[in-house]
């Protein structure tokens, strides 16, 4: 269980980066539905913050994929920055 306070990804592709968030320790990508998703634009950094904090109360998994919403399975392509403060 982990409560998440803010999200940073330094995003270095040529093309939007979509980091999801689970509350399943074994979640499928493309089939289980994230909890949160959020965009970061090409060549960008950015931070999501969240000051209430979002409760995971089973687990935390992320991944990092190039389609936006609940499907989408195809990673991307240059790695990505991703710190989580928990």
């Amino acid at each position: 269980a982990v409560t998440i306070y803010a999200v940073f990804a330094n995003n270095t592709t040529g093309a939007k980066a979509y980091v999801k968030l689970y509350n399943n320790a074994t979640p499928t990508i493309g089939t289980n539905n994230p909890d949160v998703v959020l965009m970061f634009p090409a060549n960008t950094a950015r931070q999501y913050s969240f000051p209430e904090g979002i409760p995971l109360a089973t687990a935390l998994t992320y991944a990092c994929v190039t389609t936006g919403g609940t499907t989408g399975t195809s990673g991307c392509n240059i790695p990505i920055t991703i710190v989580l403060e928990v």
